[in-house]
């Protein structure tokens, strides 16, 4: 029998199709370190739900500009790892498809030069400007700086993407709900 696993944190991962009929993946580049990934991080407190958690960090590294409208609704892989004090922790991902707007790339650095410009507690302002900007990357990112931790989810959520992909093109339903599956991971992400 498994062990249950706590959560540690979760995260959306925003996919859409560009107007050449491409499937996208909307990412965000951090601010040191300039790697991409998706939106999330760890939990607030050990009460915070994992579906809270990803819709907090979306609306928080989004400047709430992706909106999601429920993502208990989105497909979800949850990934197992022990960390570094050999605890059986887990994080979550949930794929979630958002349109496909051109103008949400401009409108995260207006909305990131404000925060920049309005005073606010040192704590806010850092989490607000977490990321330097977002942009519509196609899955097989090859080249593209990416987070380590994120780089690693990437191989195992790829598959998945891949049949959403196939279902949109061939006109059937998408399938895809509630937990796809989970991974366990070596050592701590």
């Amino acid at each position: 029998m498994d062990c249950p696993s706590v959560c540690a944190g979760a995260s959306v991962l925003p996919y859409t199709w560009g107007p050449d009929g491409n499937l996208y993946l909307l990412l965000a580049q951090d601010a040191n370190g300039k790697k991409w990934s998706d939106f999330g991080g760890g939990l607030l407190n050990r009460w915070e739900r994992e579906e809270w958690c990803a819709t907090r960090e979306l609306k928080e590294e989004s400047h709430g500009l992706i909106r999601v409208a429920d993502v208990n609704t989105c497909p979800k892989v949850r990934f197992q790892f022990y960390d570094h004090k050999g605890r059986l922790r887990h994080y979550t991902t949930f794929l979630a498809q958002v349109s496909y707007d051109t103008s949400l790339v401009k409108a995260f650095h207006k909305e990131r030069l404000k925060v920049r410009c309005t005073s606010l507690p040192p704590k806010i302002t850092k989490a607000r400007l977490e990321k330097i900007q977002i942009n519509y990357l196609l899955p097989d990112i090859k080249g593209t700086l990416l987070r380590p931790f994120f780089k690693q989810r990437l191989t195992y959520l790829t598959p998945y993407l891949d049949q959403i992909r196939h279902a949109i093109q061939t006109a059937q339903k998408i399938p895809l709900r509630g937990l796809l599956q989970t991974v366990k991971l070596r050592g701590p992400p």
